[in-house]
C-alpha cells in the first residue's frame, strides 16, 4: 500500500488521507491511540509487587485506616440512632422526618460501605507479606488453537 499524500481530511479524532492509489487511509490521532493493550505489551506490574515495593503495610497505614474504620463506624451507630428517631418522629405525623429518615438510611449504609471497604484493606495489608500465588501461563489463540 503506498504512503498518504496531500492534506488530512479532518484532523479531530484523526486524519483521512487519501493515497496515491485512491484508497481512503483513516489514521486516528495520537491520543486516540491505546498504548499498552495487545498481546505483546508488557505486562502491568502486579498488585501484590506495587503493594511491597511502596511499603503499604506500614504501622502508620495500619492505624490510618483502623481510624477511618472507627470513624466510620461511629457514623455509622450514629445514622442508625437518628434513623430510629426520626422513624418514631414520622410515625407520630410530622412529614419531614420522613425525608430525614430517608437521608439517614442511606448514610447509614454508606457508610457502613466505607467501613467493610476499609476493613478489607486492613485485612489485605495484613496478608501483605505472603507471597503471591503462582501465574499460569495460558497458550496463545484460545480454545481453538487447543484443538
Amino acid at each position: 500500500m503506498s504512503e498518504p499524500s496531500g492534506e488530512p481530511l479532518s484532523d479531530t479524532l484523526g486524519a483521512l488521507f487519501v493515497t496515491d492509489s485512491g484508497v481512503l487511509l483513516h489514521r486516528p490521532a495520537p491520543w486516540a491511540r491505546m498504548p499498552g493493550v495487545g498481546k505483546h505489551a508488557a505486562p502491568a506490574p502486579r498488585r501484590s509487587d506495587r503493594r511491597r515495593a511502596s511499603g503499604t503495610g506500614s504501622a502508620r497505614h495500619l492505624v490510618v485506616l483502623a481510624l477511618g474504620v472507627t470513624a466510620t463506624l461511629v457514623a455509622w451507630g450514629f445514622l442508625v440512632w437518628a434513623a430510629i428517631d426520626f422513624g418514631g418522629q414520622a410515625r407520630s405525623g410530622e412529614a419531614t422526618a420522613w425525608g430525614l429518615l430517608a437521608l439517614a438510611t442511606v448514610g447509614a449504609a454508606a457508610c457502613l460501605f466505607v467501613t467493610l471497604i476499609l476493613a478489607g484493606k486492613i485485612i489485605d495489608a495484613f496478608r501483605g507479606g505472603l507471597p503471591a500465588p503462582p501465574r499460569v501461563d495460558v497458550p496463545p489463540g484460545g480454545r481453538r488453537a487447543r484443538r
